[in-house]
């Protein structure tokens, strides 16, 4: 988070600068004041004040409050205070604390920084990720808090040069709850001539600062309007009073204000971003409601007025009624934030002054709002934005989860087309395996299952509600037309008739015979999964069986393995495992090549060659992306590569990697995770023996059966497989493969050890069958190689969309 502290350091300064020349030159003193800006600009660097910034910055982000909420941050802001000597005001607006700095006289001089977090979900792992779920400081609360508690305390330091008052707003509420209304009510701006408020922006460039005077962002108002008509059946739409066509004109119609009634030069918005109605395909519903925003530099009464008029205008012209409100949930309208243009003078030249002129940026318009408007519209009042911009230069949501500049994209491009080139140049074929499948390779049973039935179910489900199966009277009553239908017909017959009547009578009873067979199928149906002996039966799923996403690609890559020599397969996986750690993901990418021919031996030397050849690829290609990674996450990155490119991999047995971490343990070694032979290596085990014991890659093999699959070949011992894993620096476990088992009567017994069936692995135990030869293979997780190579902390930063429980958005 170096970037941000950075920033933290930047808007402290801008803070200090303000107060103090806001307050000297109101009051028309001179005396020194004039020489603390680039004095404190110093003194904001030392670890005294920059450490104890970003410590405070961690500890709320660690702790998210929504607005009104705020009860622990505004503790931890009074407890500082309280430290500092900052005499304050609590509590103003449920949780807000106003502070006061100086001789207690005019002139007063107001800094503003909002507490409050969003509903969001932190998308990223680190040390201090929010401990709170679904809540996040994502737009930089946490940071503008820091900064003023930072500027506070250099303030009270410097307490005797200041001539006038600082008042220190920290305010609550500020997404969308109009928290700075409520503290204006409450006595927040009582004698304040001026304030001044600053936003972090990941549209202007890292650590310049923007603004502009007069307008600098729109006020926004919000509607919600509820469209009632006639709901009914979706085919006899003439019996209905259809709201779903009166909200759709709706809709349209209302784009027409800005295009049609808005004067080009004067930017307004109106957007409609809510759209709810009925929940059946072939249901026409009672109502829909709609609901949007509408944004605008200057007043907007006239703009409502003219929504709530299009709104029920338009539903009364297709016959239906509608309500509109213009303050749902309560929301009052934003004003537009107006900055006062002589602040703005002072702002620009302060920070030319300090920093360069090319650290100030003028700003544009923005039609976001903010409810720093509110202390704007009533006293002359100051915004700006500092930047945070991605040295990549695309943009993200002022409202991210995930916070994070870097080049992986770019890095992770190249580690793939290392793997191509390399495997390529090896004379391996790539082989695109197939991601649904019926087997499990690893045996671990937490697969995502592919399935049609419950859509199925479901469709006949809503289909017998809507037309409700034949009764038993409904069958019977068919029997008996069938009945009735051969009597006629062997009466014909019997009586000779023409060879036309029997035909046409032979017709009717065909019509008949097939309407009882429908309508007995028919009243066979029943809601719910179909069933044989109370299981699913899958013998009607699309695929005629049970049907998974691959975990592997292994077992198939096999077959051309062994008609085609040496292959690779490279594609996407899937475990449906229940994890949350920094390691998992539901859906991942493996790199898994077959080699012909080979034995254990041939499998490591495959493997080692291969983690090589990537770390000298990115060295090679990438060593500007990889300075990027080194200097903003993680220093040893590089030297990481380069250790890895250069040097031997170690190798070791299970059974003497274990007797030097039992020999660890005795030493004094604390290990989460119990270590005695038997147990599969956990993360911190691999890493002590990479990072700490060796000091370079390896190689740990002949793991015990028991923690292996079935498919890996039995030593000569009985107990142990000729597996191995390669262990590199910061991850642990890079790679994992084996020598194959290609006895049959072993894998047989391996398959009943484990409890698999053996009917979906025919095809796979037919490749030792009818002829086989020894091969190895291995798989390397591929998100495992870009952690390895950035540095970073959480695998769901290294892939571009990430899958993991409870999230599969985009």
């Amino acid at each position: 988070m170096a970037n941000l502290n950075n920033l933290l350091l930047f808007t402290l300064t801008f803070q200090l600068l303000f107060s103090l020349h806001v307050s000297s030159e109101s009051s028309h003193t001179t005396g020194d004041a004039s020489q603390f800006p680039k004095k404190f600009l110093e003194l904001a660097k030392t670890p005294e004040v920059f450490d104890w910034m970003v410590r405070i910055r961690r500890k709320i982000h660690e702790n998210p409050e929504l607005g009104y909420q705020e009860f622990e941050t505004s503790k931890l802001i009074r407890s500082e205070l309280d430290i500092i000597g900052v005499k304050y005001r609590h509590p103003v607006a449920v949780t807000g604390v106003i502070g006061y700095i100086g001789t207690g006289e005019p002139p007063f001089v107001a800094l503003r920084a909002d507490m409050d977090a969003l509903t969001m979900q932190e998308g990223v792992e680190w040390e201090h990720k929010s401990k709170v779920a679904g809540k996040m400081h994502a737009c930089g609360h946490d940071g503008h808090v820091a900064m003023l508690l930072g500027a506070a305390k250099l303030l009270q330091q410097h307490r005797h040069v200041l001539q006038g008052t600082v008042v220190l707003i920290f305010q609550p509420a500020e997404e969308g709850l109009g928290g700075a209304k409520k503290m204006i009510e409450e006595g927040a701006l009582k004698h304040v001539e001026a304030i001044f408020g600053i936003h972090f922006t990941n549209r202007v460039p890292l650590g310049k600062a923007a603004s502009r005077p007069g307008s600098m962002l729109a006020g926004s108002a919000f509607f919600e309007a509820v469209i009632t008509g006639k709901g009914g059946h979706a085919a006899i739409p003439q019996h209905t009073v259809d709201p779903v066509i009166a909200a759709s004109s709706v809709v349209l119609s209302l784009q027409h204000l800005v295009s049609r009634e808005t004067d080009p030069l004067d930017s307004k918005v109106v957007t409609v971003s809510k759209v709810n109605g009925g929940d059946a395909f072939n249901v026409i519903p009672d109502s829909v409601t709609i609901g949007g925003t509408l944004r605008a530099f200057t007043s907007f009464s006239q703009l409502e007025q003219r929504v709530k008029e299009v709104i029920t205008n338009q539903a009364t012209v297709h016959r239906c009624n509608a309500s509109v409100n213009l303050r749902p949930n309560g929301k009052e309208p934003l004003p537009p934030t107006v900055n006062d243009v002589g602040l703005y003078k002072q702002f620009k030249n302060m920070v030319g002054d300090l920093l360069g002129e090319e650290s100030f940026v003028e700003a544009s318009p923005i039609m976001g709002g903010e409810d720093f408007s509110y202390f704007a519209e009533a006293i002359p009042g100051h915004f700006a934005f500092l930047g945070m911009q991605d040295e990549t230069k695309s943009y993200a949501s002022a409202h991210s989860s995930l916070y994070r500049i870097s080049a992986i994209a770019r890095i992770r491009h190249a580690l793939a087309i290392a793997t191509h080139t390399f495997f390529d140049e090896e004379g391996f074929l790539y082989v695109q395996t197939p991601i649904i499948t019926t087997s499990d390779c690893e045996g671990a049973g937490e697969m995502f299952q592919v399935t049609t039935l419950i859509s199925t179910t479901e469709k006949l489900e809503r289909e017998l509600i809507e037309n409700p199966p034949p009764t038993e009277a409904d069958v019977e009553a068919a029997r008996v037309v069938v009945k009735e239908r051969g009597e006629a017909v062997a009466e014909l017959k019997a009586a000779k008739a023409s060879k036309e009547a029997i035909l046409a009578s032979v017709a009717e009873l065909n019509d008949a015979k097939a309407n009882f067979a429908a309508t007995e199928a028919r009243s066979r149906l029943k809601p719910g999964l179909p069933k044989v002996d109370g299981k699913i039966d899958y013998s009607q799923d699309f695929f005629g069986r049970q049907a998974f996403l691959t975990v592997s690609g292994q077992l198939q890559v096999e077959t051309y393995a062994c008609g085609l020599s040496d292959v690779y397969t490279f594609g996407p996986t899937f475990r449906a495992e229940n994890s949350h750690t920094s390691r998992h993901l539901a859906e991942f990418w493996m790199v898994e090549p077959e080699l012909a021919f080979a034995d254990l031996e041939d499998d490591m030397n495959c493997a080692e060659a291969y983690v090589k050849y990537m770390c000298k690829w990115l060295l090679e290609k990438r060593y500007d992306d990889m300075e990027l990674m080194a200097k903003n996450f993680d220093k040893g990155c590089i030297d990481r590569l380069k250790l890895v490119a250069s040097t031997p991999f170690g190798r070791l047995t299970y059974t003497e990697a274990i007797k030097i971490l039992e020999e660890a343990v005795a030493k004094g070694k604390n290990f989460d995770n119990s270590v005695e032979w038997g147990i599969d290596l956990a993360s911190e085990h691999e890493r002590y023996l990479t990072e700490v014991v060796f000091q370079k890659p390896l190689i740990v093999y002949n793991y015990p059966k028991g923690i292996k699959a079935f498919y890996m070949r039995l030593n000569d011992d009985g107990k142990t497989v000729a597996a191995m894993d390669v262990l590199v620096p910061k991850v642990g476990e890079l790679i994992g493969g084996s020598q194959r088992e290609e006895r049959i009567d072993v894998i047989m017994e391996r398959l009943e050890e484990i409890g698999l069936p053996v009917e979906p692995y025919e095809w796979y135990l037919d490749l030792r069958r009818y002829g086989t030869a020894k091969h190895s293979g291995f798989g390397l997780g591929f998100e495992r190689m870009v952690l390895f190579a950035t540095g970073m902390d959480n695998i769901r930063d290294v892939i571009p969309f990430p899958r993991y429980p409870g999230r599969a958005d985009l």
